[in-house]
């Protein structure tokens, strides 16, 4: 039985599982660069909301399809100071490497438990200090420090504070490469499903974030959380202070925030949502990106494209936004419409009839309650001979042009473009300033 048919799905958790398995493609396709954060995508919901049972049935339906999968309900193992050694023995469990390979995993791993450092020993600051092995004199150096802003610790701590740090980070970048050596021969994405995070003691799920950032980075892998995170707000603000910045301290951590919603409440293109913006992040800067990014949303539901298409749309966006600000609401349909298929575009820019009546029918599959702009654009483009009535109209003065400064870009680009920018221009035209009858 489908995943998506699971006759134990009373809460319409269906397509949402096939958006999130969607989700996980993407990360694994788009490079590094191109990401906000790692490779993580948290997926929140109110308790009772039904999200172990999401985390649960993505387990089965990526394992269905052939992936590779490590589940850990966290909950159960937040007695332990560390997370660390809780995901990377499951790891380990799931990936069943080489013995080459897992011999140096587990060496690699060994050595960061032996330097670890969770945000429960970070938070008391002397204990932090003993751990690097200062002595009494420099203890006694750095509280006098903190009170009035005086004193200096010997050269020998210094150096010892360097050479720790140095080493720290020496062993977490062996760690790193050892587990992309253990997940690089696999032909899928490996994902790592994390339940119950918002249970956990602050600490604890703090210390699994900084963790998941710092140590399990590798280019194949991708991590699921399940949380409700007004719950995670409140461990950061517990651990780091009532006036810390919850949400962009979660940014740094998290690619994907995806709101868990029974299919029913789920927009038009919530499929491309969380992906779109998440890729978007890296290029909105004023509001016509915001606009863009929205309707590049709205497209995506009406052109099904592949998340590359996608990536590919944005980055066009980003380089050729100075053209078409005025514009951001149907360019981003074209744009996409370009990257999904060039011979589709080519028609519409000739104003192919035949070929816009196409496009008119995808809008009207999607069920929108109200055309968008793009949609009506391309009702327009469909009817010939409203066009042809549109344009002798213009010609003979029936319609007039108006008096209108706000239209002047538009004429002035079209004059300089195909038949498409005419066909925009004179839409423009009509819906702004309709005929009197």
């Amino acid at each position: 039985m489908s995943s998506t048919t699971r006759p134990d799905d009373s809460m319409a958790r269906g397509h949402f599982l096939v958006e999130l398995g969607a989700s996980i493609e993407g990360l694994v396709q788009t490079p590094t660069e191109f990401l906000p954060a790692p490779r993580v995508i948290a997926v929140d919901g109110e308790w009772g909301s039904g999200k172990s049972w999401v985390a649960l049935e993505l387990q089965k339906m990526l394992v269905d399809k052939g992936g590779r999968v490590a589940f850990v309900d966290l909950f159960r193992y937040d007695h332990h100071d560390d997370p660390f050694a809780v995901i990377a023995s499951s790891v380990l469990a799931e990936l069943k490497p080489t013995a080459e390979i897992r011999k140096n995993f587990l060496a690699a791993a060994g050595a960061v438990l032996k330097t670890a450092a969770p945000i429960a020993v970070k938070a008391a600051a002397n204990k932090a200090v003993e751990k690097l092995g200062l002595s009494e004199e420099d203890l006694k150096k750095v509280a006098d420090a903190t009170i009035d802003g005086a004193g200096e610790l010997s050269a020998t701590a210094v150096e010892k504070i360097f050479s720790d740090y140095a080493k720290t980070q020496e062993i977490q970048e062996r760690f790193v490469r050892r587990f992309s050596e253990a997940t690089s021969a696999l032909d899928g994405p490996f994902v790592v499903i994390l339940d119950e995070l918002d249970r956990c003691r602050p600490s604890f799920a703090l210390e699994t974030l900084e963790r998941v950032k710092h140590l399990f980075g590798a280019e194949k892998v991708v991590f699921v959380l399940f949380w409700n995170v007004r719950s995670i707000h409140e461990s950061i603000r517990h651990t780091y202070g009532t006036g810390t910045d919850a949400e962009r301290y979660l940014s740094k951590f998290v690619a994907l925030d995806v709101k868990l919603a029974p299919d029913k409440q789920r927009r038009r293109g919530a499929e491309f949502d969380a992906f779109v913006r998440a890729v978007g992040k890296s290029y909105v800067h004023d509001a016509a990106d915001y606009r863009f990014i929205d309707n590049l949303v709205d497209a995506s539901a009406v052109l099904q494209p592949s998340l590359r298409d996608l990536q590919k749309a944005i980055r066009i966006w980003a380089t050729t936004k100075q053209f078409f600000e005025r514009d951001p609401i149907f360019i981003a349909y074209f744009i996409l419409l370009k990257v999904v298929s060039h011979a589709r575009a080519a028609a519409l820019q000739r104003e192919d009839t035949h070929a816009a009546r196409q496009e008119l029918q995808l809008f009207e599959a999607t069920g929108e309650s109200q055309r968008s702009e793009p949609h009506e654009f391309v009702a327009y483009l469909a009817d010939r001979e409203n066009i042809d009535r549109v344009r002798a109209e213009f010609s003979t003065g029936t319609r007039q042009l108006p008096d209108d400064p706000r239209l002047a870009d538009l004429l002035n680009f079209s004059d300089r473009r195909g038949p498409l920018q005419l066909a925009r221009m004179e839409f423009e035209l009509v819906m702004r300033h309709p005929r009197e009858r």
